[in-house]
């Protein structure tokens, strides 16, 4: 797959579950911040709640929207290439990677199944 296809990108559900996780916490605290400290302070932290619940649209999908990455650059982080060849050979090759340019997760492999001739 060439360097120039950028049709594959997809959303990271790593970068998805920490900013889950993040705003949960961030909740808490606010939550249990509640009269405890001036009503300035509790209103800068909502605020700050606020930004990281915005943030997370970044990070929500359409799975029947496909990502281009010249159009969602800032909501699809993972780009997955793949190749599937060989059938000429008589052995099937997939070989698949992915990566997140923000949270830098990534995954590689490659799988060969021959089918011809066929084993006996």
């Amino acid at each position: 797959m060439s360097a120039d296809n950028w049709t594959h990108w997809t959303h990271c559900p790593v970068c998805r579950k920490r900013l889950d996780e993040e705003i949960n916490t961030a909740q808490v605290a606010l939550a249990e911040a509640y009269g405890k400290i001036s009503a300035e302070e509790w209103m800068a932290q909502q605020a700050e709640v606020n930004a990281l619940i915005a943030s997370r649209g970044k990070h929500d999908y359409d799975e029947s929207k496909t990502c281009t990455f010249r159009e969602d650059y800032e909501t699809c982080t993972f780009r997955e290439d793949y190749e599937i060849y060989g059938a000429k050979e008589g052995t099937v090759i997939v070989s698949y990677s992915g990566n997140c340019r923000e949270c830098k997760t990534s995954v590689n492999f490659k799988y060969e199944h021959p089918f011809f001739p066929e084993p006996s």
